[in-house]
């Protein structure tokens, strides 16, 4: 099953035929390749094959063509089509084309005309393997982003005051229940510059700061207590705490 689409773009028609089956060779079945011979053909081949959902990892432009320069062609691509990489023919040295594509197109490289198979076969498979990983890592983002938001729904859902903290105590995270209970301010236990008084449940006495859970917790101890009870607003509040070491590292 082809992996997408490779575009090559050059005014003369041998060097595209030649491109073409230097790339067949190196690639097999595993992409379709497509062939355009000006810049506005290939604006138009662009447009056809996404509206066809078909991917476009790659384009080889060459830089002197009638009409409209292979610099331009990537400029205006890379405007509508960001995640195609771009690879650049020049017969000579345009340094300021080169610089003004790496600049607005994130040329991914230029190579010189003629080049030699070799190096030519080497880039594009490199720039192959750098599009599926870099789709592959958008997809893995995607999906943790999504498993987040599940979790925060389901955390935000629950009648369980929750609190998720750094090594260094800071607080990042609270949920419904908590910022119910707490306010907006940290939960007990999650640092030493607590915001609420900490008392042994029933008594007077304040809870001691070393057994506080999430002092523990950095110090690599589990625990869990179910005698504390803070002061807010005039008020006690029974709570029992946890706090699991591996979160805290």
């Amino acid at each position: 099953m082809s992996k997408g689409t490779i575009v090559c773009v050059d005014d003369e028609r041998l060097v595209l035929l030649s491109l073409r089956d230097q790339l067949t060779r190196l690639i097999g079945a595993d992409y379709e390749i497509e062939l355009a011979e000006s810049g506005e053909e290939a604006l138009e081949l662009f447009s056809e094959l996404t509206a066809a959902a078909i991917e476009i990892p790659l384009i080889l432009c060459d830089q002197i063509m009638p009409g409209m320069a292979g610099d331009e062609l990537l400029i205006r691509l890379h405007a509508q089509y960001p995640k195609t990489l771009k690879i650049l023919l020049t017969g000579q040295t345009h340094l300021e084309a080169i610089v003004k594509v790496i600049n607005s197109a994130s040329l991914y490289r230029y190579v010189c005309k003629p080049w030699d198979e070799t190096d030519l076969c080497l880039t594009v498979r490199e720039a192959l393997r750098r599009y599926t990983q870099d789709k592959q890592l958008l997809e893995q983002h995607a999906a943790l982003l999504q498993s987040e938001r599940r979790l925060r729904q389901f955390l935000e859902a629950i009648p369980v005051a929750v609190g998720v903290h750094d090594r260094w105590g800071q607080t990042y995270y609270t949920n419904q229940r908590a910022r119910d209970l707490l306010g907006n301010d940290l939960l007990p236990g999650a640092s030493p510059d607590l915001p609420y008084s900490t008392y042994i449940a029933g008594s007077q006495q304040p809870y001691p700061l070393e057994q506080l859970p999430g002092i523990r917790a950095l110090q690599g101890q589990n625990s869990t207590v179910d005698n504390i009870e803070i002061e807010r607003d005039a008020q006690r509040i029974p709570l029992e705490v946890s706090a699991d070491a591996k979160l805290a590292r």
